[in-house]
Formats: C-alpha cells, structure tokens, sequence
C-alpha cells in the first residue's frame, strides 16, 4: 500500500503520475477541482499519535501545505471551490466525537 501518495491523471486515465503527500499517514478523502487545487485528508484517528489531518494544493497535487492538525480525523470532503470545503469525521480520544468542518477563506 503506499501511504501519503496519490495518483494524478490530466488526460482522462491515458497516463498516470504519483505524488507523495508530506506524509505517510494514508489518504483517507481527497477533493480536487478542475484547475487543480485540492484538499487530501488523511488518517488521523489514533489520539495517542495525532499530527497532521488535512493537507492543500494549488498545483495539481505536485506540492502540498498542512492546513488542519490535532485531534481530527476527516472522512469525507465536499467543495464548490477551494474557498467553500466542507469535511465530516470524527475527534479521536476517550470518547471519540463527531466532526463537521465548514472552510469559508473568501
């Protein structure tokens, strides 16, 4: 399994790229839009190990920056652009909580 990588295609599925995350963790949700800016969501639910959750790219997927750590684990993530994400999951830990996130950057 190759954790923190993604798969890239810019021609329909013809050919195919991979790109490392800066991370290791497995990608658990990913949100990309036409132009290539995206968010890649990954595990995070062992609260005795908690780091980075939610990472962003500009460029396709080619470099990435953290946005979101701490205790959350996000599973899912919707958007209508990069500004408007929405994300579900949970926040680890004894007992663990439900998680909605709302991203409003504009």
């Amino acid at each position: 399994m190759a954790y923190g990588k993604i798969l890239v295609t810019e021609d329909g599925g013809a050919s195919w790229r991979l790109y490392q995350l800066p991370t290791q963790r497995a990608v658990k949700a990913l949100w990309f839009d036409q132009l290539g800016r995206g968010y890649a969501a990954v595990e995070n639910g062992n609260y005795l190990k908690l780091a980075e959750s939610l990472f962003k790219t500009d460029n396709g997927g080619k470099s990435w920056k953290i946005v979101l750590s701490g205790a959350k684990q996000i599973s899912s993530l919707f958007g209508l652009s990069t500004v408007r994400i929405w994300g579900a999951g949970f926040c680890p830990g004894i007992p663990s909580t439900d998680l909605i996130f709302l991203s409003n950057t504009e």
